[in-house]
């Protein structure tokens, strides 16, 4: 009987040659495509995996639209108020976002500026490559001091000492800032803190 069925099966297949073309291209079409797929979807939990890895799965970022300096309510109480009428939240970290020009002796250079408390670089698991973060008394006395990513650096100090230089911020106006660090060449995209 199976003898039969199979001896059946190829001369129909041998009769109908379109028929038979077509559907082994279904099948290969198909089974391509499902790998296809597995191999994107792989890929794309393997990125996200990899995302979650640097900022961590218990981290979120609030950014307001419409933001203006003169009606934000994301300001220091608003963060000191989240932090406590929201069960689960361990810190709160206030960061401010722009672009501007950084000059160190004749190097001007634009670069994005990210404005930060001391914990930012512990809780983002920032590395430096030299120097020291600045510290919650250099937030609490309002010192300027910035630290600097390592592609930075070296454009503003190609021959190196940029821990314990001076470097202006020009965005509304012109600031001198005291080098405290450089961040480690895996974290120099976020540039300025």
């Amino acid at each position: 009987m199976l003898f039969e069925n199979l001896k059946l099966a190829i001369s129909s297949m041998i009769s109908n040659k379109m028929r038979t073309a077509l559907s082994l291209l279904g099948i290969v079409i198909g089974v391509g495509s499902v790998v296809a797929i597995m191999t994107l979807g792989n890929s794309v939990t393997a990125s996200i995996a990899k995302s979650m890895e640097v900022g961590g799965i218990d981290m979120i970022t609030v950014m307001p639209t419409g933001w203006s300096r003169e009606n934000s309510q994301f300001d220091e109480a608003f963060s000191q108020s989240f932090q406590k009428n929201v069960p689960g939240i361990r810190e709160v970290l206030p960061t401010v976002q722009s672009n501007g020009q950084v000059r160190s002796g004749q190097e001007i250079i634009s670069a994005p500026i990210t404005g930060v408390t001391s914990s930012y670089f512990k809780e983002n698991r920032l590395e430096l490559f030299e120097g020291s973060f600045f510290s919650f008394e250099d937030n609490i006395q309002r010192r300027q001091v910035a630290v600097l990513g390592k592609d930075v650096a070296t454009r503003l100090f190609p021959a190196g000492g940029a821990v314990g230089s001076y470097i202006s911020i020009f965005r509304n106006q012109a600031k001198r800032y005291l080098v405290a660090g450089v961040i480690d060449e895996m974290d120099s995209k976020r540039h300025i803190a």
